[in-house]
């Protein structure tokens, strides 16, 4: 479990909770969960399921609770061959929850043994691109062409 703080007039209150359900060393759940202002309590925002294909993560089921009625995403993600960049170092992972905010969906590319190479978002598929430096270190993570971080390594 990580949990954020927020201060309001002075207070610290929890502001946001990520919770990480684990079987057999796989994560098997993830949920998002939220402070609600209005009813003073921290509300689930988001719930992931996972499913397995040996140590990679081929699909996620993924219901949004944020606005209304339940929002259901099922991804379907592919692999190469290659031991997982991000899970080498946990730089994506941590830049999501410094930077960003971490997500359900995008789990699996630190939690699975293997680069995750296309989502499949029905009908669309997502290219997932990994650039790596002259000494072989992961570099830069492209989403669907786009830039999304890149990464230095001791430039002594």
């Amino acid at each position: 479990m990580i949990k954020s703080y927020s201060e309001v007039s002075g207070q610290l209150i929890l502001y946001s909770q990520y919770e990480f359900y684990y079987s057999n060393s796989k994560l098997k759940r993830f949920d998002k969960k939220q402070y609600d202002f209005n009813t003073g309590q921290i509300e689930l925002l988001e719930s992931s399921t996972y499913t397995y294909t040996g140590n990679n993560i081929t699909g996620s089921v993924n219901t949004d609770f944020f606005m209304g009625a339940p929002d259901t995403v099922i991804y379907k993600y592919s692999f190469d061959n290659n031991d997982n960049y991000m899970a080498k170092n946990y730089a994506f992972f941590i830049d999501y929850l410094f930077l960003y905010d971490i997500d359900g969906s995008s789990l699996p590319l630190v939690f699975s043994k293997n680069n995750v190479i296309k989502v499949l978002d029905d009908p669309d598929e997502i290219p997932v691109t990994y650039n790596r430096d002259s000494k072989n270190n992961f570099y830069e993570f492209y989403l669907d062409g786009e830039l999304v971080s890149r990464y230095l390594y001791d430039c002594k």
